[in-house]
């Protein structure tokens, strides 16, 4: 199948509300009731009116209805979200596979996962210190297209994080960035 079919197919799937599967995901009939559920409840805030830039404006936002709906698509949201990350199918790290690089502890996340719930900036290998998981994160957390996606206080207590492993497993002063 060349790439235009496959691409009219996902449309088309994705038009009449099903969603393709290529084999990439199993059905899982608790994950599509969430799934339909924020949809739902996402739907019921489309309704409300729009500013020119297509934000909800602020009298509508301070509606009792539109408060309602927001709070149920909030709940829905947060419970697919649980749902995915306890079901997690995992990578190809050590543990049960939990996340890409092994489990929270495992791993030593400087991002908890501020931005979407994903962490990130692993520093741990198989539970302890890596220095190689340290330097790349000291590296990325530097690039300006990784930091800016980040607020400043999350910022700032990610390097920390970094900084306090980068003492207790490579140089006890610090990376040599840090230390002016």
């Amino acid at each position: 199948m060349d790439g235009c079919k496959r691409l009219y197919k996902r449309l088309d799937a994705m038009e009449t509300g099903l969603r393709a599967d290529y084999g990439s995901r199993r059905a899982d009939p608790e994950r599509d009731e969430l799934e339909r559920r924020v949809k739902e409840a996402g739907s019921k805030l489309k309704v409300f009116p729009k500013g020119k830039m297509g934000l909800t404006p602020d009298d509508v936002k301070a509606s009792p209805e539109w408060k309602s709906a927001k709070a149920e698509y909030n709940r829905a949201f947060e419970a697919l979200r649980s749902y995915n990350g306890k079901r997690h199918d995992g990578g190809d790290a050590p543990g049960e596979g939990d996340l890409p690089y092994g489990k929270a502890e495992e791993a030593g996340y400087a991002d908890p996962g501020y931005r979407d719930g994903e962490k990130r900036y692993p520093l741990k290998k198989d539970g302890e210190w890596s220095e190689e998981r340290i330097r790349a994160a000291w590296n990325y957390i530097h690039k300006e297209r990784d930091a800016d996606k980040y607020t400043a206080p999350q910022l700032k207590r990610i390097k920390e994080k970094i900084v306090s492993a980068w003492k207790k497993a490579i140089d006890e002063k610090g990376p040599p960035e840090a230390r002016a």
